[in-house]
């Protein structure tokens, strides 16, 4: 069962070879990728398999995908199977396979129509849930595509469809297959069809009719009469219900036909999805989420069918186990006490979350009032809160969704896993179901974490498991068939939400032979070859000896041999795909946002280092010839940290980048960019002596330089430098012992970025101090190797981040620290404490200082009021690292009277020194484009940056010269001839 990077066979070299001369003489005009990277990345979704494909073919549209197909169908390539694949958020391996996986969510992203007043919209597969629900805001429609999902961010509607997708608020809006209503289709031979319910004339029709697929619809119906009626006996019938190959739907009556709940759910088995009709919703008016908290799991569980009778849209619930780990991570802090404070046996209340809407506000505060006297009857609950506020509503449901979050950050080689994660009972019963499923685990000595949707009787279970050991990969088989026989007991259904994929091998025994066999006639008419996801849920011969099983399909390893591996981070990468969030406000991640590949995400590029290093541990010559596809995917990582501080896990692809860079180049060359950008700290304070000097010499040889070392568009030095800016404004540069306390005294921490090429932004944090009435000290400028830390110097970087915090640790104690630039204060928290080199004390993001001020009701004078607000953009690094910062800044403003706001944005592309290399700079501008230049340039004021890179970028892309917020700040506590320095004490130089 072990994972692997794979190769490919010398048999599919040549095939390959052949398909890819193929398909581009008969005009594919997509992608074509045989490469070693690119089929790694697409091995693995969110679930704990790893199938390693052949080929990963993107088309560009419909004609590509017709293209495709056709050559396919001639003699050399008809034995080929075939796999789509969508956002790959699948938590049981549906979109993995060998043979060709066709990645839609690269270009078929389109979305082709919409009636918004008949209530549709039509898209391509490829195409995200939230940019669904995005494009139709922006038509100011009230209308929305209601399946919920947790992975809205990423999943594609062609996946959705694929398995039936579902999440919160599925007992009101029902799954995605109740919210379809045509879909257009390609079956492997090439035939095409608009799938749609079929009743009266359109049905008689279909007897007769010599489209391309009607032969297989007809025989599809057929199956459909003789199977209904076993497949009805053998599943309950629950919100939740059977999906996929779905006879009973598809033949609600001999009168109707709807051939889309036989696609809906089959994952890709029958057909390829070429777009998608789906029919919208009304957005309810009114909102409102009652939390309600029991002294234990069991009592949340017990009260759902009472909460049910108030009719609610939602019940999601939470277990000790995961309540407690969003404790521990604050996450409860905005609740009400009594809420989130443990008891007399030192446990967390558990609550349920219950979600009501309605249009008129009257009859939902009725709901409500009847809802809080129904609590204060109930004996197990604690208490209660009601949410009104849209944002506080968003922030709470951030709780439940933070579970898969929170139980994959768990230590140790055993981590919650998902493989029986979504098993669906009525309601009624879930109290036992979870009572004999709690039982099961705690006889197998395993912890475990339960969320989910309670109202439907759907809980996830993840329980803790080393994939790496023999015995818990026996564990997972025997665990599985335990959980089959409890959800029968109960009334279940094995497969709620997240499809079947690897898991369909309890297919036959869930719905019996009878209804089995004709799963298997339908297989045979749309897919008679076996060719589409073969494997998966049947086989045209009904054999289900041909299908993957949970114990003989390969893992993706979830630990390394060695726990101090330092490339263990990589191995804790769970597939949940955040990082391919398809906003471009989002920071995470902005490779991805710019090219759309899976390799140059932080996703994609811990699958290739895990498999780069199977190949290294094992001793295989073939890992030099890898490494140079994981430099290549890594080359394209910012360094922006977004996934340190976003991703779930908190896989950190810059050290991880690092950490290979500096193995990499044990056996190769660095290159000359590399070492030139690595001694720019050393290089700085030299050439800011002589700034001008400096600026005509970089002009002259400059370019030659920049060009030998593959660098572009390289700032100037400042004109004039930070010295006599400081000497200007009085304020002392000191070091160590040199630093003498003063009232209200800050210490100034430089980086040698922005000092020596942005001295003005030095100088604005210093004025604004002043202006506030304090009394910077500027530290004596010293080498902290961000650099060297991105390039993979680790040696240098760990012997000069000692230095840097001795010289940090050499000031005086008890005196505020503050950094300039954002990204040189985060490094200090992060790449020095991962590297156990915390300084004593902690430097501050100047905004984290400001507000606390603030929030201590600090007296700092008021600015004129007037004028437009400020728009702060920040450092992507910040945003994302300190989810606070825009708060803070809006803080700091309004405390001297002035409005600020801080738009949503993601990476400017510039981070670093990456937008300045060559290579780079197409991906540079497209990152300033996506997220960048609409709120830079259609601000109605001013606009600050708060990165050095930031400015930097702006400057290049739109000519903008942007100053750092704490300019515009000193500057309006300057009007009418107001001077900084009339704020500040005055210190002798």
């Amino acid at each position: 069962m072990d994972g692997g990077g794979g190769g490919a066979v010398p048999e599919w070299a040549k095939i390959g070879e052949g398909l890819g001369t193929a398909l581009a003489e008969a005009g594919f005009r997509g992608d074509v990728l045989f490469d070693w990277g690119s089929r790694v990345a697409a091995s693995t979704d969110n679930s704990i398999y790893q199938i390693v494909p052949e080929a990963v073919v993107c088309p560009r549209d419909r004609a590509d995908l017709r293209v495709f197909l056709a050559v396919l169908s001639r003699p050399a390539f008809r034995d080929l199977s075939v796999t789509g694949r969508g956002g790959a958020t699948g938590t049981n391996g549906q979109g993995l396979n060998g043979g060709i996986v066709v990645d839609f969510r690269r270009y078929m992203t389109r979305i082709l129509a919409a009636d918004l007043e008949a209530g549709w919209i039509e898209v391509e597969p490829g195409v995200v849930l939230d940019q669904v629900n995005a494009a139709l805001a922006d038509r100011g429609s009230a209308l929305f595509f209601a399946p919920d999902t947790s992975t809205a961010s990423r999943c594609t509607i062609g996946g959705m469809v694929s398995t039936d997708a579902c999440g919160q608020g599925s007992r009101v809006y029902g799954k995605t297959g109740d919210n379809v209503l045509t879909l257009d289709v390609m079956l492997i031979d090439g035939a095409e069809a608009r799938l749609r319910r079929l009743e009266g004339p359109a049905l008689e029709a279909l007897a007769t009719s010599t489209e391309p697929a009607a032969a297989a619809l007809r025989a599809a119906l057929e199956a459909c009469d003789d199977g209904a009626p076993a497949l009805k006996a053998a599943v309950p019938h629950l919100s939740r219900r059977f999906v996929g190959y779905d006879l009973i739907n598809a033949r609600p009556s001999p009168a109707v036909f709807d051939p889309v709940r036989l696609i809906v759910g089959s994952e890709g088995t029958l057909a390829l999805v070429c777009s998608a009709r789906l029919a919208l919703t009304r957005r309810p008016i009114h909102k409102r989420l009652a939390v309600i908290a029991y002294r234990d799991f069991d009592g949340a569980l017990a009260s759902a069918q009472a909460l049910l009778a108030h009719n609610p849209d939602a019940i999601e619930s939470l277990d000790d186990t995961v309540h407690t780990l969003a404790y521990q991570g604050g996450l409860l802090d905005g609740l009400p006490e009594r809420l989130r404070t443990p008891g007399p046996t030192g446990k967390v209340p558990v609550s349920n979350y219950v979600e009501f809407t309605d249009d008129d506000p009257i009859v939902l505060s009725g709901r409500l009032a009847a809802l809080e006297d129904a609590l204060r009857c109930e004996p197990s609950v604690v208490g209660w809160h009601i949410a009104k506020d849209p944002a506080e509503i968003a922030r709470i449901w951030g709780i439940r969704k933070s579970a898969v979050g929170l139980l994959g950050g768990a230590a140790g080689r055993r981590r919650p896993v998902a493989f029986v994660e979504d098993c669906v009972v009525p309601p009624a019963n879930l109290r036992g179901f979870v009572a004999d499923f709690r039982a099961l685990l705690e006889g197998e000595g395993l912890t475990f974490g339960m969320f989910g949707h309670v109202d439907v009787g759907c809980i996830h279970v993840r329980p803790a498991l080393d994939l790496a050991d023999a015995g818990d990969q026996a564990r997972m088989k025997s665990i599985s068939d335990a959980v089959v026989a409890i959800v029968r007991k109960h009334g279940g259904i094995f497969w709620g939400e997240h499809g079947k994929g690897v898991r369909g091998q309890y297919l036959p025994e869930m719905v019996g032979p009878e209804a089995y066999a004709a799963f298997a006639r339908v297989k045979r008419a749309f897919d008679p070859r076996n060719r589409l996801n073969p494997g998966k849920l049947v086989t045209p011969e009904g054999d289900a000896a041909g299908l993957y099983k949970v114990d003989a399909t390969p893992l993706r390893l979830p630990n390394p041999a060695d726990d101090a591996d330092p490339f263990a981070d990589a191995f804790r990468c769970n597939g949940n795909a955040q990082c391919q969030a398809y906003s471009t406000s989002v920071p995470m991640c902005p490779s991805f946002k710019a090219t759309g590949e899976k390799r140059h995400s932080p996703k994609g590029r811990a699958d290739l280092l895990r498999a780069w290093h199977g190949l290294v541990s094992a001793g295989d010559p073939a890992a030099e010839d890898v490494a140079e596809e994981v430099y290549e995917a890594l080359d394209g990582c910012l360094g922006c940290k977004a996934c340190l501080s976003s991703c779930p896990i908190h896989v950190d692809v810059p050290e991880l980048k690092s950490l290979f860079l500096d193995r990499y180049h044990q056996t190769r060359k660095r290159p000359l960019g590399d070492r030139l950008l690595a001694e720019l700290e050393t290089l700085g304070p030299l050439a800011a002596r002589l700034p001008g000097l400096g600026n005509v010499l970089s002009r002259l040889g400059g370019p030659l330089t920049a060009r030998a070392a593959g660098l572009v568009d390289l700032p100037t030095l400042s004109d004039p430098p930070l010295a006599p800016r400081l000497r200007r404004l009085r304020v002392p540069v000191v070091a160590g012992s040199s630093a003498r306390p003063a009232p209200r005294g800050v210490f100034v921490i430089q980086d040698g970025f922005t000092s020596h090429f942005d001295a003005g932004a030095v100088e604005a944090v210093v004025g604004g101090l002043q202006a506030l009435g304090y009394a910077p000290q500027v530290v004596a400028l010293f080498p902290t190797g961000k650099a060297l830390h991105v390039k993979g110097f680790r040696r240098r970087f760990l012997e000069t981040a000692k230095a840097a915090r001795a010289r940090l640790d050499a000031l005086t104690p008890g005196v505020p620290r503050v950094g300039v630039d954002p990204a040189a204060v985060l490094m200090l928290r992060q790449e020095y404490v991962q590297a156990g080199l915390a300084p004593r004390e902690p430097v501050w993001l100047i905004q984290e200082f400001l507000a606390e001020e603030a929030k201590r009701g600090v007296a700092w004078p008021q600015a004129k009021a007037g004028g437009p607000p400020v728009r702060v953009m920040l450092h992507c690094t910040e945003r994302t690292a300190v989810p606070t910062a825009g708060a803070q800044w809006k803080q700091v403003f309004a405390a001297i009277g002035l409005v600020a706001e801080v738009p949503e944005a993601g990476c400017c592309g510039m981070s670093g020194a990456f937008g300045h290399e060559a290579r780079h700079r197409t991906i540079s501008a497209t990152l300033w484009a996506l997220s960048w230049r609409k709120p830079v340039t259609g601000a109605s004021g001013p606009v600050a940056a708060t990165g050095f890179s930031c400015r930097s970028q702006a400057k290049r892309e739109e000519g903008t010269a942007l100053p750092h917020p704490m300019a515009l700040l000193a500057g309006a506590l300057e009007r009418d001839g107001e001077k900084c320095a009339r704020f500040s004490p005055k210190i002798p130089l």
